[in-house]
């Protein structure tokens, strides 16, 4: 299978990009539509626009100075010019390096078109080129930017910061190899990808968001990141809808931590690390071997079913979130979230409310001798009291 190498680092080149104006029409307009690093639309028909004109020279002409009286962020930096009826956009000094995403339109219907047709992607006559551009086959070994089917793989450190949206390859595994601290995006600007397996190893505080790709041979892994515990610190930024799941074996990983995050996982398996679950983070099934799990999911039934072997547990919820079944093994679930536990099975390690300032129900609560419970009563509601089995001691303190 065909491999890409990142490796970053190729000297800068402005880019430039041309649009000819093939027929003018005194009642269209001529429009400049632009979109930042996500693929998301940001200058709509409108904003920047050249008045019609019946020559096609002049269109041209209202085009470049619409474009250069624009004070959108995503306008400075990019000068245009025109020779006749051509219109060329290029990259200055201040952003030479970094790639813009520009398209045009003729809105009016009145016959007007850029190169032949009423919409288009422009001809880009000299591509951009920098150290931090995925879409610069000079960044990787190879000399090719990775296409359909291709293995990736991060190495060194020269942080990837354009070209992210590439959610519209089905690249083959997409691994981050160990060693590597390239940092990756940023909280605006994810790397967007659609690959058939992903496993990290990176160090390199990244942003990255699977979308809703269905990766069915091999769960989604990550053994290590960048950034120690704590909800502050660096790491991975991920996310993935997916009825599938992830496994995390050490670092720091935030699900759907950043504004306007939405993401449902069917598993998420923790064996070490830290791993925090944002607002908007669903995770149908939570199993947990080791590490430390911070969940302030406000998602309904999220996790839904929750089983501790080790480590520890924190449900930091503030709602009415109901979790369906809680079994633990060992480790320590602390429940500080509002809502219900509808069944509680305490068969070993601990379950804790202590510290928690919401009021908490468990409708049924099944408990062995060798399990420990530090429970609040002023905010904790048994329904159906507690079933306790084998020899077992009950001492009550006041804390």
């Amino acid at each position: 299978m065909a491999k890409r190498t990142w490796i970053g680092g190729d000297s800068k080149q402005a880019q430039t990009e041309s649009f000819e104006v093939t027929v003018g029409h005194a009642s269209d307009t001529y429009d400049f539509l632009v979109t930042n690093e996500s693929g998301t639309l940001v200058i709509d028909a409108g904003v920047i626009s050249g008045a019609g004109h019946a020559t096609e020279a002049t269109v041209a002409t209202n085009m470049a100075n619409a474009w250069n009286n624009s004070t959108h962020p995503l306008t400075l930096g990019i000068t245009a010019t025109t020779s006749d009826e051509t219109v060329t956009l290029t990259s200055n000094a201040d952003t030479v390096g970094i790639p813009f995403y520009v398209k045009a339109a003729v809105a009016g219907g009145n016959g007007g078109t850029i190169d032949g047709a009423t919409a288009s992607d422009g001809d880009v006559t000299q591509a951009n080129r920098g150290p931090h551009d995925w879409n610069d086959p000079n960044n990787w070994r190879e000399g090719q930017v990775p296409v359909a089917t291709v293995h990736v793989a991060i190495t060194g450190s020269i942080p990837i910061q354009y070209g992210l949206d590439q959610s519209g390859v089905a690249l083959g595994e997409f691994t981050t190899v160990p060693g590597s601290s390239v940092p990756i995006g940023n909280e605006t600007h994810w790397l967007r990808i659609d690959p058939d397996a992903f496993y990290w190893h990176g160090t390199g505080t990244s942003y990255v968001d699977l979308g809703l790709t269905s990766i069915t041979d091999t769960t989604p892994t990550v053994f290590t990141t960048g950034g120690g515990p704590g909800v502050t610190s660096g790491g991975l930024y991920y996310k993935h809808s997916s009825t599938g799941g992830l496994v995390v074996y050490g670092g720091n990983v935030k699900l759907a931590i950043t504004g306007g995050d939405n993401m449902t996982l069917g598993e998420l398996v923790v064996r070490g690390g830290y791993v925090q679950l944002g607002s908007s983070a669903k995770v149908l099934c939570l199993t947990q071997f080791g590490g430390e799990i911070l969940s302030q999911s406000s998602m309904a039934d999220s996790p839904r079913d929750v089983f501790m072997y080790g480590g520890v547990c924190t449900l930091d919820l503030g709602g009415t979130e109901t979790v369906a079944s809680a079994t633990i093994e060992g480790g320590t679930l602390i429940a500080n979230n509002d809502g219900t536990i509808t069944t509680l099975h305490a068969k070993g390690g601990r379950f804790s409310n202590l510290d928690s300032h919401r009021e908490l129900t468990v409708t049924t609560f099944n408990a062995n001798a060798s399990a420990a419970m530090d429970l609040n009563m002023n905010l904790l509601t048994l329904t159906n009291g507690i079933a306790l089995t084998g020899r077992s001691r009950v001492t009550l303190d006041t804390v």
